[in-house]
């Protein structure tokens, strides 16, 4: 019965992934795979007509907390209308920690990374980057971690965070964080899309380049293994 609800709470199915982002929009404005299933993305190379649209692109990149959200808003519409193309890879490492990344391309140019990633049995979390001609300009995290909780047999609890960092020439323009539980045996659970963000101090810039830099170089090399530092 625990492995069950363990494996559970560590699945993440595609259809929540498309809700997730979609509520992410909201937010915006107020769970190891053999070598051979591993899927290669198309090279990211500039035609003509494809340097001509960056040249654009460089011109009208996101400044503002409007202009970004605007931009953000976007991605996910032509995501939602099957606009991008896609690059998927599974990756395990050791068993302990294990993940899902997603590329998601326009013309060869990447605009997003969606990285679905556990850590041991008790913890998962969704980080989402969104980039315009090769820079990064907004990121999403969502972190769950869980555990039993008295109660009726087999009441868990999870605790939510997730943070919207707006980037500027490679610095966190503004912070946002929203905290929350869910309970699995409660009828009067928050709905998350509801819930006000609140604008905190950013952390420091590598907080958020770290984890994405990991993922690019990933692109360029992947691997069913871990993660390389």
């Amino acid at each position: 019965m625990i492995d069950m609800q363990i494996k559970n709470h560590l699945l993440l199915p595609i259809y929540q992934l498309i809700i997730l982002i979609a509520l992410g929009v909201a937010g915006c404005t107020g769970k190891s795979e053999s070598e051979d299933e591993v899927s290669q993305p198309a090279a990211f190379k500039d035609s003509p007509s494809t340097r001509e649209k960056k040249v654009v692109a460089s011109a009208q990149l996101p400044a503002t907390v409007a202009q970004i959200q605007k931009a953000y808003a976007g991605i996910i519409k032509k995501f939602q209308n099957g606009g991008l193309d896609s690059a998927v890879f599974k990756y395990s490492c050791d068993g302990e920690k294990g993940g899902t990344i997603s590329y998601f391309t326009e013309n060869k140019q990447l605009r997003m990374i969606v990285h679905n990633y556990h850590e041991y049995d008790h913890y998962s979390a969704t980080d989402r980057y969104f980039i315009q001609d090769s820079s990064l300009f907004f990121a999403h995290t969502k972190s769950i971690s869980w555990s039993f909780e008295s109660g009726p047999e087999g009441s868990t609890k999870d605790n939510i965070t997730e943070k919207r960092t707006y980037m500027l020439k490679g610095r966190p323009l503004k912070c946002l964080e929203k905290k929350y539980v869910i309970r699995s045996k409660a009828t009067d659970n928050p709905r998350p899309e509801t819930l006000p963000n609140r604008e905190v101090d950013c952390p420091p810039a590598a907080t958020v380049f770290k984890p994405y830099q990991l993922l690019i170089k990933f692109l360029k090399k992947p691997t069913t293994g871990c993660l390389t530092k």
